[in-house]
């Protein structure tokens, strides 16, 4: 992953020198499922493994934002977490978290000193913003119990997952109570058994 990283940040224009200081100062960070992520300013950050979900709160609910999976870049610098700005962001790890990161005071040096490299950010962030409009595109147009059927099943591990209705409610910006509701339903249909803090899959397609 680092190797690939050293070679697209070279074929974006960046000289030896600079790519074996990068190198010297990049960072590697693990999280475990669950953790939130500090307020530091990562700069370019690439998702080594695991994922990573970006949400916001409205009110007392939680609203997921994106979900960054394996290989997924992000940009976050000091202009993306202003407090001027009106929507707050927050960083969950979801699973086993590992982070590969290049510190914002390097690599705002490194944006204004290779073009090219501003408008590759440019395109990380178009990427990750249309990601969020399939989101919240999603939550308007598909019903909901399809929804938890589809989450349920990109998130389990051989037929499972743990997880609680509070935390699927969270990512999908519901009430814990519309999650219980809708999962007991399926469950009398067939489709899976609840068991406390996990959920085995039957016949889920």
């Amino acid at each position: 992953m680092i190797n690939d990283l050293k070679d697209k940040l070279k074929r974006l224009g960046v000289v030896s020198q600079d790519l074996d200081r990068i190198e010297e100062f990049l960072q590697i960070r693990k999280f475990s499922d669950g953790e939130l992520l500090t307020k530091s300013h990562y700069g370019l950050l690439i998702i080594g493994s695991g994922r990573l979900r970006v949400y916001t709160i409205f009110g007392s609910q939680e609203k997921t934002i994106l979900t960054l999976e394996k290989g997924d870049e992000w940009v976050i610098c000091q202009i993306c977490t202003q407090k001027s700005l009106q929507l707050e962001l927050n960083l969950q790890a979801l699973g086993d978290l590992e982070i590969i990161t290049i510190p914002d005071n390097i690599f705002r040096g490194l944006r204004e000193k290779y073009p090219k490299l501003s408008e590759y950010i440019l395109t990380i962030f178009a990427k990750q913003f249309a990601k969020s409009i399939e989101v919240a595109s999603k939550s308007k147009t598909i019903p909901f119990r399809d929804r938890l059927v589809e989450f349920i099943k990109n998130n389990a591990i051989n037929g499972s997952i743990d997880i609680t209705h509070q935390q699927i409610a969270n990512h999908l910006g519901v009430t814990r109570e519309s999650v219980s509701k809708n999962l007991k339903q399926l469950e009398k249909n067939g489709f899976l058994t609840l068991l406390r803090g996990k959920i085995f899959l039957k016949n889920v397609k």
